[in-house]
């Protein structure tokens, strides 16, 4: 049944469009990173910030309700942000696709569930 909820909480964040491949639209890497790593650097403070830590703690706790990604006891969001953004800059290649597609992988390789 939690796995259910999970499932259903992300379709309804914008999960399906991980299926799909994007052409650099809004949802892309290219599109909501640059505010993540403004985000770290502490430089911005805008809407774009909202965009990324809502994204990221979206696909942080559905996972983590599903049962696929354990952040290690007293992770906090800017931890996640730094695991996403390294492994999104680590694959320039796939940068146009969906930001939440590469954030469920950089979480699940980097924190995953036992």
């Amino acid at each position: 049944m939690k796995r259910v909820i999970a499932a259903l909480g992300w379709l309804l964040c914008g999960g399906a469009i991980a299926f799909a491949q994007a052409t650099d639209s809004l949802d892309s890497a290219n599109q909501i990173a640059p505010s993540c790593r403004a985000f770290l650097a502490r430089t911005s403070g805008s809407f774009g910030d909202g965009i990324c830590l809502g994204s990221v703690r979206a696909v942080a706790v559905l996972d983590h309700l599903a049962g696929i990604v354990c952040a290690p006891q007293g992770a906090q969001t800017d931890q996640a942000v730094r695991v996403i953004v390294a492994y999104i800059d680590s694959r320039p290649a796939r940068a146009q696709e969906p930001f939440v597609t590469l954030a469920r992988e950089a979480l699940r390789e980097a924190w995953p569930c036992l």
